[in-house]
């Protein structure tokens, strides 16, 4: 299939050479174990974290074999994804106690540069009051109401 005109090797060839199709589709064969994943038939939540950053899984052995994968099947990316958010939420929640008292003790450092002490102070009460809402004053009617209540018609029982 490398001699195809529809071939990754092929299109990549074109775009190398400054003659590139503006669409293509390339044919590409997909491994066994790409088909699994795809046809959702391999547990991804079994892959190690840089058998997914690899878009390969080791052998039996622990090593990596054959090529790199030309396709990495979205399944792949996303639980990549799903561990990496995951584990950024989990570190956040174990340091929240530690920022809260950095924060605590920078708002009563009296050492502590006055702008830096407001903003420790300002943060802490956002969090424990919650943010003063936005205040939008309107006067008259806008366009849209004067739009609107034009467009509204009484209409006969008739």
């Amino acid at each position: 299939m490398s001699g195809s005109s529809n071939s990754i090797t092929s299109i990549r060839g074109r775009m190398l050479n400054g003659h590139p199709k503006e669409k293509e589709r390339a044919f590409v064969r997909a491994g066994i174990q790409t088909t699994a994943i795809l046809t959702g038939k391999e547990d991804l939540s079994l892959w190690e974290d840089e058998e997914l950053r690899r878009g390969q899984k080791r052998d039996k052995n622990g090593k990596w074999q054959g090529a790199a994968p030309k396709i990495i099947p979205r399944a792949v990316h996303d639980e990549l994804v799903r561990r990496t958010l995951s584990a950024a939420e989990k570190l956040l929640r174990e340091s929240l106690d530690d920022a809260i008292k950095m924060l605590v003790e920078i708002a009563k450092d009296p050492a502590a540069d006055d702008k830096a002490r407001v903003r420790a102070i300002d943060m802490i009460m956002n969090r424990v009051m919650g943010k003063e809402p936005n205040k939008i004053e309107l006067s008259g009617q806008s366009k849209w109401e004067v739009a609107l209540l034009a467009g509204i018609v009484s209409v006969s029982d008739e």
